[in-house]
């Protein structure tokens, strides 16, 4: 279930953030499989972008 979730919040991130580099650098820390370091970071930037918006 947790797991689900992760993705959901995971694609909604992906359709938010529509900035190639951004998603080019999510993609090779995704490939990476730093997953835990990953949320943090996203978790971080969504606050940012969500402030700004």
């Amino acid at each position: 279930m947790v797991r689900g979730k992760e993705l959901e919040s995971r694609k909604w991130f992906f359709r938010l953030v529509s900035s190639r580099n951004l998603r080019k650098k999510l993609g090779k820390t995704l490939a990476n499989g730093n997953d835990e370091r990953i949320l943090r970071a996203t978790s971080r930037n969504m606050r940012k972008i969500l402030c700004t918006i």
